[in-house]
């Protein structure tokens, strides 16, 4: 259970820096770019992208409108185009892509998913809002009632990520053989001294007892309930070593007894034959 929550725990850590180290790549581009967003320098906005895209780790960066448009990308390539609504970023933020205005889901800005390159992704979805600073710019056409003029989106490569989670999950799991096997021999001479050992005592003194030796006696020195049940062992033996005396005692005054009885039954057996012979004797004398 230890390994188990230890794991978990460390692998969401090592997830939310994640996230919080990507929403602050975002923030960065924003603030960065702000000024130029609304003086409208498109130059200016790229560079900061080609910047923060230049980071380690950093996978891709882009800014697109609310129709899907690319306007600035770290991968220049995919400027222009159009963002497939079935990707992870719109995946991420609406239910239903085709109805973006209506499923957005502004409290779940990432996703995480396996890109093409055999490593997991974590993509990082933040709205460009339509602020007063914005709709009142001279040089923007925006209407107040716009919401969202376009969404920034940060690819983040969880690859070194991942290679920690390996990592920790090895060391943990190490950690937990070890522990479990050292907490296994712990227990194993803990019981053999407090367990094991008084039973096997008490267990071969049982057997001699029940094989008639009333002599024996289970010796365990320990004060614990080992040794409660080892004198209360003892105490039962030595009292049925005294009822068996007694027994004994009782059946030999009894066979005395009887042997007695039976002595002067057959005493009085042989007067009364001698005095039938003797009544006899006399009846022929008389004749």
């Amino acid at each position: 259970i230890s390994w188990y929550i230890l794991l978990n725990t460390g692998k969401r850590n090592l997830i939310n820096d994640a996230i919080k180290n990507t929403a602050s790549y975002s923030d960065l581009i924003k603030k960065s770019s702000r000024y130029s967003m609304l003086t409208f320098h498109r130059e200016s906005i790229q560079q900061t992208i080609n910047s923060v895209g230049s980071a380690e780790n950093i996978k891709g960066v882009r800014i697109f409108d609310s129709k899907g448009k690319v306007f600035y990308s770290s991968l220049h390539e995919e400027i222009g185009h159009m963002v497939d609504r079935s990707s992870p970023a719109c995946i991420g933020c609406h239910s239903n892509p085709d109805k973006p205005s209506i499923t957005l889901k502004t409290e779940n800005q990432w996703v995480i998913y396996r890109g093409r390159e055999g490593y997991r992704l974590l993509t990082f979805v933040d709205p460009i809002y339509n602020e007063p600073s914005c709709y009142t710019a001279a040089c923007h056409a925006h209407p107040q009632e716009q919401r969202v003029l376009g969404i920034l989106e940060t690819d983040f490569s969880l690859s070194s990520v991942d290679e920690n989670i390996r990592k920790q999950t090895i060391e943990i799991t190490i950690y937990a053989v070890v522990f479990m096997g050292i907490s296994s021999i712990i227990l194993y001479f803990v019981l053999r001294r407090f367990v094991l050992n008084p039973v096997s005592t008490l267990s071969s003194a049982m057997k001699k007892v029940s094989e008639g030796d009333l002599e024996q006696k289970a010796i365990i020195s320990s004060e614990d309930e080992m040794g409660f049940l080892a004198d209360t062992f003892n105490v039962m033996t030595e009292d049925l070593k005294t009822a068996r005396e007694k027994m004994e005692n009782w059946t030999k005054t009894l066979e005395d007894e009887v042997a007695k009885k039976t002595r002067e039954l057959k005493n009085s057996q042989d007067k009364l034959i001698q005095a039938e012979k003797l009544a006899s004797l006399g009846r022929l004398t008389a004749d």
